[in-house]
């Protein structure tokens, strides 16, 4: 009787410990991970992420189709401008922001950079142009999404930019 009592009190002191430490790592995890700051842009204005200014210049229809998209869907093109703030904004050429296109619902689609600036320099505006697959019956409502990094935008953490059209 006594070993028993022993063995289900170190039994419960084991499982109360893991309980304790499992609190912990989700405590320090949820405090240590940035929530996601999306900011809304209005049509045609530009606003600062990261270390540039963004403003979304077009969201359309690519004139010529590709032949292997899956049915149901269309190519949009997106064409942005981007500002390099400072000498840490010229990176972007090498490694450019994460980029999703949105609907109203929540659903996203990746996009991914078509063509980059070869070189930005500070103050001065250069042209991304993004490719997209998206549904064709919300072709015309999707919203780019820019945060300012991968890391960031695959985890949908920290500040965004969300531009309406």
């Amino acid at each position: 009787m006594k070993i028993g009592l022993q063995l289900l009190g170190a039994l419960a002191l084991s499982a109360a410990l893991l309980g304790v430490q499992g609190y912990d790592a989700m405590a320090r995890f949820e405090r240590d991970t940035p929530r996601a700051e999306v900011r809304q842009v209005p049509k045609g204005q530009a606003a600062e992420l990261g270390d540039a200014r963004w403003r979304l210049l077009k969201i359309e229809r690519m004139a010529k189709q590709p032949e292997n998209l899956a049915p149901g869907t269309v190519m949009v093109q997106i064409d942005l401008e981007g500002t390099p703030l400072n000498e840490k904004g010229v990176f972007y050429t090498t490694t450019p922001p994460y980029y999703y296109m949105g609907d109203s619902s929540g659903r996203t689609w990746m996009a991914l950079t078509w063509k980059a600036p070869e070189k930005l320099t500070p103050g001065t505006p250069a042209r991304f142009t993004l490719i997209s697959s998206v549904p064709k019956d919300v072709a015309g409502q999707v919203e780019l999404l820019l945060w300012p990094n991968e890391y960031f935008g695959v985890r949908e953490q920290g500040p965004a930019l969300r531009f309406d059209r």
